[in-house]
C-alpha cells in the first residue's frame, strides 16, 4: 500500500480530466487533495500510492491497464527508483524461469530475491538492470555453494509471489499469462532449463550412444507442470525419481532430499526442443547443437513408442462429462494426456438416434 509512482503525470492527467470537481471528488474518496493538483499540473513533486491509483480507478470503474505505461517508476517510502514491468515480456518470462529453476525468494518486510549459479552471474545481473533498472549484489561462491547474486527489496518478492513463483513446500505455480502465450512459454522454459536442466550423452561400449536433455527438481508438481506444458509443444518427456541419499563432503553427512527427474529421449522431442525452446547458457546450447547434429546425419530410429503394460476400467462418479472445442488445433492437455475434442455427430438413420462419427478418442476427466 506504501508503494510510490514516480512516472504517473502522463497518464493521471488523462484519469483526472474525467473528474470536473477534482476537490469534492478528492475529499469524497479520502485522498489529499494536493495530490491531484500537482498530478493534473504535470507536477514531479507529488508522489502518487498505488493504492491511492487503484482507489481513484475503482471509483471511476475505469480499468487502470488501459491508462498505465508499459512499465511503472516505483519506490517504497525513501527508497531507491526502480521499474516493474506491467506486462509480461519474454526477457521476463525467461527472469521468471531462472527464479524458479535457481532462485530463493524471501518475501518479508527486508525481502530479497538470490539466485545461484555460477554459469551466467553477469549475464543475470545484466537482464535484472534491464528489466528492473536495478544493481544487484554479486556473492562469490565457496565448495558448498555457487556464486548467488542478491535483488534486494520487497516489492519485487511481492509481486513474484502474487504470480506463484514461490520456493516453499507447496511447490512452484506457473503463471497462466506465461501457459497461455507460447512466446512466453518457450522463453521461460529456457530460463528453467538454463538453471535445472542439461545436455547428456550416454555412451555404450557395444551400442550406440543414447541422448537425452534433463532437468532436475525437488518440487513434483513443478515438474508434473513442466512436463504438461512440453507436451502443449509437441514434446515429450518421462518422469523419474530418486529417493534420499547420503553422501560425504569435507567430512560432514549431506543428506539430499528426493529429486525429481524429467528426461527427454525422444529424437523428434530433442529437435524439437532446440527449435522451440534451447538453452541461452553457452556449453549447454553447444552441447545441444552437437547432439542435434548427431541425429540429423544418422539414421537413428526417431520414433519410438511406450508399450501398454495393462488396461484398467474406471468406473466414474462424474454424472456428466463435456466435450471441448478448441480454436484452431482442437486439441487440449487433461490429467497431462493430450486430448482432441469429438470429430463430429451423425445421425444414424438405423437408429434413428445422433452418434459420435469414428474419430479421435474424446478422453474425460475420470471417465
Amino acid at each position: 500500500p506504501h508503494t510510490q509512482i514516480k512516472n504517473y503525470v502522463n497518464f493521471m492527467a488523462k484519469i483526472l480530466n474525467l473528474i470536473p470537481d477534482k476537490r469534492k471528488f478528492a475529499k469524497y474518496i479520502g485522498i489529499n487533495e494536493n495530490r491531484f493538483y500537482l498530478s493534473y499540473r504535470g507536477k514531479h513533486t507529488g508522489k502518487l500510492r498505488v493504492s491511492e491509483f487503484n482507489k481513484i480507478c475503482f471509483y471511476l470503474k475505469i480499468n487502470p491497464l488501459e491508462y498505465l505505461p508499459e512499465q511503472l517508476e516505483v519506490t517504497l517510502s525513501n527508497g531507491k527508483w526502480f521499474n516493474i514491468p506491467l506486462y509480461i515480456t519474454p526477457d521476463f518470462a525467461y527472469f521468471l524461469g531462472l527464479i524458479a529453476g535457481d532462485g530463493c525468494i524471501v518475501n518479508t518486510r527486508q525481502g530479497f530475491i538470490s539466485f545461484t549459479n555460477n554459469d551466467i552471474p553477469n549475464e543475470y545481473s545484466s537482464l535484472v538492470n534491464k528489466l528492473f533498472k536495478k544493481q544487484s549484489r554479486i556473492v562469490n561462491g565457496n565448495d558448498d555453494r555457487g556464486t548467488s547474486i542478491i535483488i534486494g527489496g520487497s516489492i519485487l518478492p511481492s509481486i513474484l509471489y502474487d504470480m506463484g513463483i514461490r520456493k516453499r513446500m507447496e511447490g512452484i505455480t506457473i503463471p497462466n499469462e506465461i501457459i497461455s502465450n507460447q512466446t512466453l512459454l518457450s522463453n521461460f522454459l529456457s530460463g528453467v532449463f538454463d538453471t535445472d536442466g542439461g545436455v547428456f550423452i550416454h555412451k555404450r561400449k557395444e551400442k550406440k550412444n543414447t541422448y537425452s536433455i534433463e532437468m532436475y527438481s525437488i518440487y513434483e508438481n513443478f515438474i508434473d507442470e513442466v512436463q504438461i506444458l512440453l507436451l502443449s509443444l509437441n514434446i515429450f518427456s518421462l518422469k523419474y525419481s530418486r529417493e534420499n541419499s547420503i553422501s560425504i563432503k569435507n567430512g560432514r553427512n549431506i543428506i539430499s532430499k528426493k529429486i525429481w527427474k524429467l528426461c527427454i529421449k525422444n529424437y523428434d522431442s530433442i529437435i524439437r526442443f532446440s527449435n522451440l525452446i534451447g538453452f541461452n547458457i553457452k556449453r549447454k546450447k553447444e552441447k545441444l547443437q552437437q547432439i542435434v547434429n548427431i541425429i540429423k546425419n544418422t539414421n537413428f530410429k526417431k520414433n519410438e513408442y511406450l508399450t501398454i503394460k495393462e488396461i484398467q476400467r474406471i468406473e466414474s462418479d462424474c454424472k456428466y462429462v463435456y466435450d471441448l472445442t478448441i480454436n484452431k488445433k482442437h486439441s487440449f492437455i487433461g490429467n497431462g494426456i493430450n486430448c482432441h475434442n469429438t470429430f463430429a455427430v451423425e445421425k444414424d438413420e438405423v437408429l434413428q438416434a445422433w452418434a459420435l462419427k469414428a474419430g479421435p478418442m474424446v478422453l474425460a476427466h475420470k471417465g
